[in-house]
């Protein structure tokens, strides 16, 4: 696809598997998305964006964005980010921008480098009281921020 999205809404176990997209991106969106996977596609030039608003237990792995990011928003909770490779973002690489989770997002074994803003970034607002906070394992980057780890 050449210059367009793909997006979903309020969507239920959807895949999205083996696209090549330049110039526009992959987005799991809607109030309610939840258990669908994000795999085996080539962005260029766009964002994967995982879990508008409420998105729980999706699944974003083994996917190449170049020229964008790969992002989780808003109360995105139990998706499971895992070998993905990011770079040349214009933003952060792998980004995770919210609010307090139910339950622990995973962001494990990918690759994120030469991005202008951080590789890995995890702004997530936590409540002070919160005892969940994002798992960061095994992941290959130059710069993090936030409470990002490896």
């Amino acid at each position: 696809m050449i210059g367009g999205s793909i997006r979903t809404e309020e969507s239920i176990q959807i895949t999205i598997r083996n696209n090549v997209v330049y110039g526009g991106g992959l987005a799991l969106g809607g109030r309610y998305t939840s258990q669908s996977t994000v795999e085996l596609n080539v962005v260029i030039g766009g964002d994967i964006s995982g879990a508008g608003p409420h998105g729980f237990d999706n699944v974003i792995r083994s996917n190449v964005i170049r020229g964008g990011g790969l992002r989780l928003t808003f109360y995105a909770a139990g998706n499971n980010l895992t070998s993905n490779f990011v770079s040349g973002s214009p933003a952060d690489g792998i980004a995770v921008d919210g609010y307090n989770p139910s339950s622990a997002n995973q962001i494990q074994n990918n690759t994120a480098v030469e991005n202008v803003g951080c590789d890995i970034n995890d702004t997530t607002q936590y409540n002070p009281d919160a005892t969940v906070v994002n798992i960061w394992t095994e992941n290959r980057f130059v710069t993090k921020c936030g409470t990002a780890t490896d």
